[in-house]
């Protein structure tokens, strides 16, 4: 006997923070995460396509802080799941 445990739900970013000049956030499960600068990111980037934030699979995710600049964030978990927009 067993079960199957399906994951449909996208990686959530559960906190945002400024810690000694990165941009820090974290995920509440393991996931990718990339950011554009641009606002069509939102609509037409991926993951894949953006500015990376890990080398991996993690729940922290960092990149350098730019006072006055947007980031627009995308997430993805271990099972593709995406968010659509930002």
């Amino acid at each position: 006997l067993f079960s199957i445990e399906i994951d449909s739900s996208i990686p959530n970013i559960v906190r945002v923070f400024n810690s000694k000049n990165k941009l820090v956030l974290i995920t509440d499960e393991e996931a990718k995460c990339a950011y554009g600068t641009e606002a069509n990111y939102c609509s037409i980037g991926n993951v894949d396509n953006g500015k990376p934030m890990t080398t991996g699979f993690s729940k922290v995710h960092q990149t350098t802080w730019e006072g006055g600049q947007t980031y627009y964030i995308k997430c993805k978990d271990l099972y593709n799941n995406e968010n659509n927009g930002c």
